[in-house]
């Protein structure tokens, strides 16, 4: 692919390109940000349904730590390519969901990636303080 330029002797046009391109660049760098903002938005949200979902199994259906490490394993098994189905974090998914009603999750929690909210489960004791 041949790269095109502005003419050496037309300075003005050299800096309105600059300014262009750095501007695309910008743009481009915006869109990526906010494109990983929506997935861990997404996959905060999915977590939070798996364990809302597990945690009325749990309670319903009287399921038990067996079947967390069977999901677990058949979740890794029908998703091979994908991280996040592990044992210790489907437990997580559960802490999750058993923590943060669905209100609350929804105007505060769902806004910060998954490893800041496990860190908030796991270093605090208090609903008070993970909301502050």
């Amino acid at each position: 692919m041949k790269k095109i330029t502005p003419k050496k002797n037309d300075n003005l046009a050299i800096t309105e390109y600059a300014q262009f391109l750095d501007h695309i660049k910008s743009d481009i760098q915006q869109a990526q940000l906010r494109a990983a903002t929506a997935v861990t938005k997404e996959l905060t949200h999915l977590y939070w349904r798996i364990g809302k979902a597990l945690l009325e199994k749990i309670r319903t259906a009287k399921w038990g730590a067996k079947v967390v490490a069977q999901l677990a394993h058949d979740l890794n098994i029908a998703f091979p390519g994908m991280a996040g189905f592990s044992l210790r974090n489907i437990e997580y998914m559960r802490k999750f969901a058993e923590n943060y009603p669905e209100t609350i999750f929804a105007t505060v929690v769902a806004k910060l990636p998954w490893g800041h909210n496990i860190v908030l489960l796991e270093k605090l004791d208090n609903d008070d303080k993970r909301l502050w």
